[in-house]
């Protein structure tokens, strides 16, 4: 029963930061991908073989289609059952972590490596960077990730012929179910220079090419990842995403998501790495630069802290597949990039805190870990309803990030859905002059001229509408604002009167909003004639 505890709390710990996103439902491309696409909608031949030879959007990822059907066939399109299976995917992940951390750790020669990977893989689970992948109904990625753990968990076992053929059969597992976990090559040339020490590399033989045993093992491996990076670059050239190699973005996004995970506030679903976008305040090319010389120092400190340098390669192994990624030449940003690239970044900073701290303050250091986990539970449980509400997700995105192209024309389809079409014109409007994502908004715009053809443009209600999302997210100021543009062309309406109150209240300026909710209140009486005369007699 003692040995069971860490993975019984692991697995109440997920289930409970993330039970909220069981009230979300199918949002942005959930609805393309899950409830529009009926080649998983039965588990016939005809839809069977599509899974197996489609080309598409995601990429080439017939075990996730198969996953997807499976799940549409087991209770239709209840989003309840998908975001079910994505946190159980998600307290899986964070089981096998914990196994192969321990693991691991025990290579390093840690003689207690239990509690450093409880906590590793506790701080991963509980981490608002995680909430994208979990709060959405997307099954994919979360598969990929299980069979690649498992695949690693398989390789550093002591049968090395067993255990490199399980490997393989669960890497393969892996990019079947999808693409990112294309870096499994590099992390077990990683792992074999450390910790199991199969590769010796010297100053005359680098790569230590005389190890050729071990480099032939990895022959199928680096193979079976070309062949499916291949078949994904094709899969989405078809849907418009290219292969871009462009520094200073990769730089950004590498420092941008290294930020997220020390400090993970002002979450969003995606950021832009353009340069003078407001994801970050650093230009692209100081990015690169701090990410070399990142690099350049823990190269120089390999001999002290090695598990810092192969934590480090296998981060950026991970992210950069994703990051050359772009959609019409915009690179963008999102946080189910760091699901894989986290893991061995939490196993290295708590094998370092368990160095560094663990013996001489035990109960000390684990109290502070475990209060980090608790409060980045607490921001990932706050986070899920944001995931599941496509206008405030992308209200809130647009806030923080003002130049979020994709926020923009996502605001008004999100709109357009909810029946707001005069709203839902501005946004679209306003994103059909955007260079990357004209060419779809200006089609969703045609679509709304076609289903609300008498529409006739209201700026004073456009702003009123906007300040009530702006409320909605806490953001009162802003509403403030755009109340006031609402007033200054329609001072004799009720209602904007009653939205600038509520902004003023929750900005503690409680007399400037009676002033407000007074006038409200003129102007309702005047606009009723028969009662203002009753007034008057």
């Amino acid at each position: 029963m003692k040995k069971a505890l860490p993975y019984l709390a692991l697995t109440s710990a997920c289930f409970l930061i993330y039970w909220p996103a069981l009230q979300n439902g199918f949002i942005w491309d959930d609805r393309r991908l899950i409830v529009g696409n009926d080649f998983v909608k039965g588990l016939d031949f005809p839809r069977l073989k599509w899974m197996v030879t489609a080309l598409w959007l995601p990429g080439y990822q017939p075990l996730g289609w198969l996953a997807t059907a499976a799940l549409i066939a087991l209770g239709g399109l209840d989003a309840r059952i998908f975001h079910a299976a994505t946190i159980t995917l998600h307290g899986v992940c964070a089981l096998l972590l914990f196994t192969v951390g321990q693991r691991l750790l025990k290579l390093c020669g840690r003689q207690r490596p239990l509690v450093p990977a409880f906590l590793a893989a506790l701080l991963w689970a509980a981490h608002p960077l995680q909430v994208g992948e979990v709060a959405w109904a997307r099954l994919p990625d979360q598969l990929a990730a299980v069979f690649y753990l498992a695949a690693v968990f398989t390789y550093i076992g002591e049968n090395r012929q067993r255990a490199l053929w399980t490997s393989f059969v669960f890497f393969a597992l892996s990019l079947l179910s999808r693409w990112k976990g294309l870096s499994l090559p590099l992390v077990l040339v990683v792992l074999d220079i450390y910790p199991l020490r199969r590769l010796h590399p010297t100053p005359g033989d680098p790569l230590a090419l005389r190890q050729k045993k071990v480099w032939k093992e990895k022959a199928g491996f680096a193979a079976l990842a070309l062949a499916m990076a291949g078949l994904n670059a094709v899969a989405q050239a078809h849907s418009g995403v290219g292969i871009a190699w462009q520094a200073t973005a990769v730089g950004r996004g590498i420092v941008v998501l290294l930020w997220k995970i020390i400090w993970p506030a002002k979450m969003l679903p995606v950021y832009s790495l353009s340069d003078g976008a407001d994801t970050l305040a650093l230009s692209g090319v100081l990015c690169v630069a701090l990410v070399c010389l990142l690099t350049a120092g823990l190269v120089l400190a390999r001999r002290r802290w090695p598990e810092a340098l192969a934590a480090w390669v296998c981060f950026l192994g991970a992210l950069l597949p994703p990051l050359l990624n772009s959609v019409k030449g915009e690179h963008l940003l999102f946080p189910h990039y760091a699901y894989l690239a986290t893991m061995g970044v939490s196993l290295a900073g708590c094998a370092a805190f368990d160095r560094l701290v663990w013996s001489a303050a035990r109960r000390t250091a684990f109290a502070v870990a475990l209060a980090l986990a608790a409060a980045w539970g607490v921001v990932s449980y706050r986070l899920c309803p944001f995931w599941g509400d496509e206008l405030r997700m992308w209200t809130r995105t647009l806030t923080i990030d003002r130049r979020c192209d994709l926020a923009t024309a996502n605001i008004g389809l999100a709109l357009a859905r909810a029946g707001r079409f005069n709203d839902a014109y501005f946004w679209l409007h306003a994103a059909s002059r955007i260079h990357w994502f004209s060419t779809a908004a200006a089609y969703h715009l045609e679509v709304l001229k076609m289903n609300a053809p008498h529409l006739q443009a209201d700026l004073p209600s456009y702003w009123l509408n906007a300040a009530s999302d702006q409320l909605g997210i806490g953001l009162a100021g802003n509403a403030e604002i755009l109340c006031a543009k609402a007033l200054q062309q329609r001072p004799q309406w009720p209602l904007a009167h009653e939205r600038m109150a509520q902004a003023l209240s929750a900005q503690a300026r409680s007399n400037e909003a009676s002033l407000h909710l007074a006038a409200a209140e003129y102007w309702r009486i005047r606009q009723k004639p028969g009662k203002l005369r009753h007034l008057e007699a």
